[in-house]
């Protein structure tokens, strides 16, 4: 019995490390090692934009988008590091829930000194360890 709650509490924070590498490399400006904390495959969902370049009001109805998630971040970091000279992404708190294989992370970002929004991770457990296997957020900055 207490080896089971021993793995039972292991777990979680297996998962954890996870999501706290990714943004550890984030602010670090290391892409490989946020590509490294990506499964194969791993996607990017975006339920909302993001980023608004436009005084154009946001459109509740936007058309969700998917793509690969490490093509993504080979495209977006080089911008966010040439227009900051330092961009911190720090993990504030996280929930937790693991399934066997399967893990969700709802965690709490800050991102420079006034952004917060929330991040989901979906991870998986493959013979590397834990692996981000698809990320949403609600970011919707102006």
């Amino acid at each position: 019995m207490f080896l089971v709650l021993l793995l039972w509490v292991a777990g979680p924070r297996d998962v954890e490390a996870v999501v706290l590498r990714f943004n550890q490399a984030f602010s670090e400006r290391s892409l490989e090692g946020m590509l490294a904390t990506l499964a194969d495959g791993s996607v990017r969902i975006d339920l909302f934009e993001a980023h608004r370049f436009s005084d154009a009001p946001p459109d509740p109805d936007m058309q969700i988008n998917t793509g690969p998630a490490a093509e993504r971040w080979r495209q977006v970091t080089p911008i966010i590091f040439a227009l900051s000279t330092r961009y911190v992404r720090e993990v504030q708190a996280m929930e937790t829930h693991v399934d066997g294989e399967m893990a969700v992370v709802w965690a709490t970002i800050r991102a420079g000194s006034d952004t917060q929004f929330r991040e989901i991770y979906i991870l998986r457990r493959g013979s590397s360890g834990w692996k981000i296997a698809a990320m949403t957020n609600n970011r919707k900055d102006a």
